[in-house]
């Protein structure tokens, strides 16, 4: 995993947006997407289980660029 942090060298701005896309009991799914250098970088779509801190990522599925 520490590998992968070189992948965001240089970046100091970042812009996120999270739409919910469904809830059920305990647990919910969210299209997050992360932006920055002017563009969509990464797309995920999650699946957020109730833990007793609140909620945490159980399911980080990547996901394509959403169409226009």
């Amino acid at each position: 995993m520490a590998a992968s942090w070189a992948q965001y060298d240089g970046v100091d701005a970042v812009v996120k947006q999270v739409v919910i896309m469904g809830e059920a009991p305990g647990s919910l799914w969210a299209n997050v997407t992360w932006s920055y250098d002017g563009k969509t970088q990464e797309r995920f779509c999650d699946q957020l289980v109730a833990g007793t801190d609140g909620y945490q990522i159980a399911v980080l599925a990547p996901m394509a660029e959403a169409r226009k």
